[in-house]
């Protein structure tokens, strides 16, 4: 009936991967799923109307795929402003949690290839699934939870990104797939 999160994720990736879009989203490939409106934007085509539930096509535009570049920028370059406010890369991360509903469908290896989180070993990447509903449902049975909420807090530093110096920086780099440095996203052998 449509693409969810975690279905553009993948379409994304494959479409990249295929060569059928380039770094900034735009098609750079024809054929016969490829279609342009008007105005000359592009559109991959999933399901025409007779193949859709809906009777509707189901396609990806290129409008579609710019804003989940910057979503996606928004993510990898919160994590490497974090990382680098810090002194430290992609490296010393031991796991990666995902939260959240669209976490449980995500297949990591597209995240990574098109940028969305650091290209670090697969297996570091957890979903945990609704991480605040959870704890805040631990919090109201449990005193041992809400005395170690306390405690997180207290040593939390907050860090405004958008007024962090380099931070814009680092998010305009991550506003192409995979990245302006590509070399962060090759595999070990390609590096």
């Amino acid at each position: 009936m449509g693409l969810c999160g975690s279905g553009i994720i993948d379409m994304i990736a494959e479409l990249f991967r295929c060569g059928i879009i380039n770094s900034k989203g735009l098609f750079v490939r024809e054929g016969a799923r490829i279609a342009h409106d008007h105005h000359g934007t592009g559109r991959y085509i999933l399901a025409t109307p007779e193949e859709s539930e809906t009777g509707r096509e189901v396609s990806l535009d290129e409008v579609d795929i710019l804003n989940f570049i910057r979503a996606k920028a928004a993510i990898y370059s919160a994590i490497d402003t974090l990382l680098s406010a810090m002194d430290m890369d992609e490296s010393v991360l031991e796991g990666v949690y995902v939260a959240g509903g669209i976490g449980s469908g995500i297949n990591m290896k597209n995240a990574v290839r098109i940028g969305m989180f650091p290209n670090v070993p697969l297996e570091l990447f957890h979903y945990i699934g609704n991480s605040s509903l959870a704890g805040a449902y631990a919090m109201a049975l449990s005193e041992a939870a809400e005395e170690k909420v306390a405690e997180v807090a207290r040593n939390m530093t907050y860090m405004e990104l958008s007024t962090h110096p380099g931070y814009m920086d680092a998010f305009v780099a991550a506003c192409f797939l995979p990245h302006t440095d590509a070399a962060r996203f090759a595999a070990p052998e390609e590096a």
